[in-house]
């Protein structure tokens, strides 16, 4: 009886928690990479004026900023979305290694007994 409810507590976080977490990791690590490309190109609007970065705005909450002000909020952002992603990477890690041990564990009792 307590290897199907393993089973069935196993299914339950291959199906949902897993997946989401492992895509949301790839997201927020994606999003921490674009945060930080966005504050060069804002500081550099900021600081070199050229036609060529008129079109980008950089727009944090409601307003928009540039240069140095620019800079530090996309990295700042970059480094949030990034601790989150490693975040939820490490927990996927964690819940499927758990996984593993407890089906270990669940294996040894039903062959011992």
């Amino acid at each position: 009886m307590k290897f199907l409810g393993f089973c069935s507590f196993a299914s339950l976080l291959w199906l949902s928690v897993i997946p989401t977490l492992a895509v949301l990791a790839v997201s927020f690590l994606f999003a921490g990479g674009l945060s930080v490309l966005g504050g060069i190109l804002a500081f550099i609007k900021g600081v070199v004026p050229n036609s060529l970065f008129e079109n980008i705005t950089f727009v944090f909450f409601t307003h928009e900023i540039s240069g140095i002000p620019g800079l530090l909020a996309g990295v700042l952002a970059g480094i949030v979305f990034t601790a989150l992603g490693l975040l939820c990477w490490k927990s996927a890690v964690k819940i499927v290694v758990y996984l593993q041990e407890k089906l270990r564990k669940v294996k040894y009792r039903c062959v011992k007994n």
